[in-house]
């Protein structure tokens, strides 16, 4: 990993256990018709984690590989001996 890119990585890391450390209180969350209790530092750490799975799903797309091509070079009929 790039020195930089592991700064800024860390950096954000820092700063969201920072917002997760100062809203721990319970909060009611309301979702399709459903009300549950979860404490703010649950719900922030999964829609954290959730964001950062569809980041890499959508970032990095599994592809296969494409096959190398054969720029094998054609024989003139000269050149067939």
């Amino acid at each position: 990993m790039k020195p930089t890119r592991f700064v800024v990585t860390a950096l954000l890391v820092f700063l969201m256990l920072a917002f997760v450390a100062q809203n721990a209180a319970p909060l009611d969350v309301r979702f399709l018709g459903w009300t549950f209790s979860v404490s703010g530092v649950v719900l922030l750490a999964l829609t954290c984690g959730a964001g950062i799975l569809i980041g890499l799903l959508i970032g990095r797309p599994w592809r296969r590989p494409k096959p190398k091509q054969d720029y094998a070079r054609v024989k003139t009929p000269d050149e067939k001996q």
